[in-house]
């Protein structure tokens, strides 16, 4: 990428201002141009709200000699645009192509250019990989924040600032390298259209109150309510991290008269008033699994050794096993014992699930049995082909489907199993309807002892058979062995309302559409999860004795944020200001954040909408928590 305009000039408080415009082929020198920029944040109407984009106004003056007209028809990100004050850099994005227009006069003229650092187009941009395909398994929401600014083609640094915490997190690490979203979760209601990058990168950092901002040419993310004097972040560059970094965020204007800087000018100060919210509802919304709970249902390796008698299978506890790997699913010779363990998943009291099975079997009457069991650590069920059981039964119980049979008997170490065996040669699917969850804890299956078995005695009464065939050419093959949501449940998510006592605002705001929270169930692709991949559950404020959903803490924020009714302050102001960080007003009580800023560059002069908010957490609220059977509704002041 080349450098092919340049643009430098002075405004009238003698600040430098350089605009740079590159182009992705250009080799040739740098052309001078004359010019001046203005720089804009688009307008919010919330402390809380989420995506904050920045655009970069250019005016060019140009000519017949140097028309631009390059400029009239490159595509989008062809050219980048750097924009810096005495050498600190403001602004990086991309001009739009359709962001231009022309003030023509004789022969010369001026033209207006737009450039986006692509926030604002995120919504177009599907939460996919550089090569279209999508996202699997669970990923930290770190590498998710950053695959969402990836599609912007800015790779600049991103720094992050989260204070709150599930219970037990490393409070000196970033959050954000703790906790993992299913990526299965960023898919449409359809269940097949892929959610674009805003929805996914919201779908985040709402949760925690969070802001995604440009400032000085590289990403902030942080919680508006926890900007302090100085605040530090977490610095990554080409999502690894580097270092700490600490930035000033608090700054305090006032009258030229009183010795301030930056000061009030045009004496087009007004302030107005906002009222307070009474009452905040969170929705979140589970999502249903859609694939298999089992990881690795397949029994892919990763890296083959070339060996037949491979003794690794990813994800999966292998404690004996003779096979040969296939694509997909493995081939088990029945000359000796195997044992292998699925991942554990995670399960609440009443979940409704399925194992699913596809297998073939080269003759009749050979099989495997699984052990199904879920555990909470104290107490132990296990799956009898009937019912979840506690103890060995000594009754032997035989159920029958089409060419494959069930039945449980006293299995293997003592636990009751579930055979299948194929009634005859040729390929199988099986599906076992499990009950209803006995217990909230960790299902797993361990599937076992694939042999040529003996013709049970309520078959051999029925005048069943098995052939005389030699053992080793019966061939037991598996290409999946998996674990589905069977979903019964007219469950759809949850809500988590909070209201604010000892005021009389009937103000409330809108629900909330979450993706992601607290479930323990692994049932739900929106279920948060831990360092050590466990499903999260409480959570607090860094530092703060507390024990809340992490829904609960976000419903209060955007109350403590609004518990009062708030001043809006507008008018212009002479000088340079930060776009992030806690405003001060001399003669004014309160702290107040940015809501609406343009900045003209050449005048030194910036327009802004300023309006405060709160950050008292003792106040005096009520929560309460309910199921969401698909009746979204607004909540009402009690």
């Amino acid at each position: 990428m080349g450098l092919k305009y340049k643009l430098e000039y002075k405004n009238v408080n003698d600040d430098l201002f350089r605009c740079e415009i590159y182009h992705t082929d250009y080799t040739s020198s740098e052309i001078l141009v004359s010019g001046k920029c203005t720089l804009e944040y688009a307008a919010i109407d919330d402390v809380l709200h989420c995506i904050r984009g920045a655009n970069l106004q250019i005016e060019l003056e140009a000519s017949t000699n140097l028309s631009f007209e390059d400029l009239y028809t490159e595509d989008e990100k062809v050219f980048k645009v750097k924009f810096f004050k005495n050498d600190i850099q403001l602004f990086y994005g991309y001009l739009k192509p359709d962001g231009l227009f022309t003030d023509f006069i004789n022969d010369h003229w001026v033209i207006t250019l737009d450039c986006i650092d692509g926030l604002g187009i995120l919504k177009n941009l599907s939460f996919v990989k550089d090569t279209g395909l999508y996202f699997l398994g669970k990923m930290k929401e770190i590498d998710i924040i950053y695959h969402c600014l990836h599609r912007t083609a800015l790779n600049m640094p991103i720094n992050t600032n989260i204070q709150i915490y599930y219970d037990l997190a490393d409070e000196n690490l970033d959050i954000l390298q703790q906790v993992y979203n299913n990526t299965e979760r960023f898919v449409k209601a359809d269940d097949k259209t892929i959610l674009d990058c805003e929805a996914v990168l919201k779908s985040v950092l709402e949760k925690y109150s969070a802001v995604c901002t440009q400032y000085n040419g590289e990403w902030y993310i942080y919680q508006p309510l926890n900007i302090e004097t100085e605040s530090e972040f977490y610095h990554y560059e080409d999502n690894v991290f580097i270092n700490k970094k600490t930035i000033d965020t608090t700054f305090t204007i006032g009258s030229n008269i009183n010795g301030f800087y930056p000061h009030h000018c045009n004496a087009n100060q007004r302030i107005s008033l906002k009222g307070s919210t009474r009452a905040y509802r969170v929705h979140y919304i589970y999502g249903n699994s859609k694939n298999t709970l089992i990881e690795n249902p397949t029994f892919e390796i990763t890296n083959p050794v070339g060996n037949p008698n491979i003794s690794i299978i990813d994800l999966w506890q292998i404690d004996e096993m003779q096979f040969i790997l296939l694509d997909p699913g493995i081939q088990i010779k029945p000359s000796g014992y195997c044992a292998f363990t699925s991942n554990g998943v995670n399960v609440i009291l009443n979940d409704d699930i399925k194992i699913v099975t596809n297998f073939s079997n080269s003759t009749t009457f050979l099989g495997f049995n699984m052990k199904i069991k879920i555990t909470n650590g104290t107490i132990t069920y296990y799956y009898n082909g009937s019912g979840w059981v506690q103890s060995v039964s000594s009754v032997e119980v035989a159920q029958s489907t089409t060419a494959v049979y069930q039945y449980s008997s006293s299995g293997a170490s003592g636990t009751e199993t579930i055979y299948m065996i194929t009634g005859s040669g040729g390929n199988y699917i099986n599906e076992i309807v499990l009950p209803p969850m006995p217990i909230t804890g960790t299902l797993t299956i361990e599937a076992v002892d694939v042999i040529e078995w003996t013709i049970p005695n309520d078959l051999a009464e029925a005048g069943v058979t098995p052939p005389l065939e030699e053992k080793v050419l019966k061939i037991f093959k598996i290409d999946i062995l998996g674990v589905e949501n069977q979903n019964s449940s007219n469950v759809k998510g949850e809500f988590h309302t909070v209201q604010l006592e000892g005021t009389e605002s009937s103000n409330i705001k809108n629900n909330k559409e979450i993706y992601n929270g607290d479930q323990q169930s692994d049932l739900y692709v929106g279920t948060i999860y831990n360092s050590s991949q466990d499903p999260t559950e409480f959570w607090h404020h860094k530092g703060v004795l507390e024990v809340k959903p992490i829904l609960h803490i976000m419903a209060i924020d955007s109350i403590v944020a609004n518990q009062k009714p708030s001043k809006i302050f507008t008018g212009d102001i002479y000088g340079y200001l930060p776009y992030i960080g806690v405003i001060e007003i001399d003669g004014l009580s309160g702290k107040y954040t940015i809501q609406s800023y343009t900045y003209r560059t050449s005048e030194n002069i910036i327009s802004l909408e300023l309006a405060q908010f709160y950050t008292n957490y003792d106040l005096a609220t009520t929560y309460e928590y309910q199921l969401d059977y698909g009746n979204t509704v607004k909540p009402t002041i009690k």
